[in-house]
């Protein structure tokens, strides 16, 4: 069980949960949706987004509001990441025409 009132327990989150997060990449909708759906978004989380669902019995509900949050966050991360990666590869790969009708490519 992850508890985060102690010490530790946002690393301890990330190496339980490796292989446990759902990729929202592709879908943003599904994101917004299985937030709404967990209650995070209403302020009184019932579960956490996960593939696998994490035991919450004996904690808060400001604890697990806690967990919620930071797996939120992450995959807020992991789209923004995504989307920067692409914008980031379409201008490295964009031709630009200059005045001159000259073909420029940045790099």
């Amino acid at each position: 069980m992850i508890n985060p009132s102690t010490y530790g327990w946002i690393e301890k989150f990330f190496n339980k949960n490796e292989n446990q997060f759902i990729d929202y990449s592709e879908d943003y909708e599904n994101f917004y949706t299985d937030l709404r759906n967990s209650g995070f978004i209403y302020g009184y989380t019932v579960n956490i987004p996960l593939k696998k669902s994490i035991n919450t019995v004996g904690l808060s509900q400001d604890e697990i509001t806690k967990i919620a949050l930071l797996n939120a966050l992450y995959n807020v991360y992991r789209i923004v990441k995504k989307i920067m990666t692409l914008i980031y590869l379409f201008l490295r790969l964009k031709v630009f025409t200059n005045p001159f009708k000259e073909k420029i490519i940045i790099f």
